[in-house]
């Protein structure tokens, strides 16, 4: 044989195999995106399903409901503690929807936070100069918890006072005197370790 006919054949040898693995790609590819489109298919077709059914079980358990309650003359005074009856407050509904909308009047104000001072470019080249701006920084946050634990000591003793006219167990008043016990006794310590912070 000839080199010119082996050259021949390996030649097509090669393109056979290159064209084979390249239909086996194409192949594999379009069988991996009909599974996922089916998979999807189905996806949502147990999703809608799941859905209708359980809109059509809460509707017909709404429908049962109504006309247990109708035919019984069910009032709160004779309902039963063991089977499950749901009251809807329609001032309770109103009164969500309208906070869903316009905010709860009741929320207290989100307070802004103050942005804590950055490090100068001499402070940030320098370890020295970096150190006392971190100590700086940290004694701000330890003035705020001064300043902070006299007013929310304040607020605890008088929800402590009031719990105890209202009779709260013993118990649930300790919870609150050991908050109070442990905000003075961080407050005393950060005052010890920082005299520089006391007014």
């Amino acid at each position: 044989m000839k080199i010119s006919n082996l050259l021949l054949i390996a030649l097509l040898g090669v393109c056979a195999i290159a064209l084979g693995l390249a239909l086996g790609y194409v192949s594999s590819a379009q069988t991996d995106r009909s599974a996922q489109s089916a998979e999807t298919e189905h996806d949502n077709s147990v999703t809608q399903t799941t859905a209708i059914n359980r809109e059509q079980s809460s509707s017909d358990a709404l429908k049962r409901q109504t006309a247990n309650m109708s035919e019984s003359n069910v009032t709160l005074d004779n309902l039963e503690p063991d089977e499950t009856h749901y009251l809807f407050d329609q001032a309770a509904i109103d009164s969500m929807a309208d906070a869903r909308i316009n905010g709860d009047d009741r929320a207290p104000p989100i307070g802004k936070s103050v942005e804590p001072q950055q490090p100068t470019a001499q402070e940030l080249e320098s370890p020295e100069l970096y150190l006392e701006y971190e100590s700086r920084h940290e004694k701000k946050i330890y003035k705020a918890y001064i300043d902070a634990a006299d007013t929310k000591i304040e607020m605890l003793e008088a929800q402590i006072a009031l719990a105890k006219e209202q009779g709260l167990s013993k118990e649930e008043i300790a919870v609150g005197v050991e908050k109070v016990t442990r905000i003075r006794s961080m407050r005393e310590q950060l005052l010890v370790e920082n005299p520089e912070l006391k007014e």
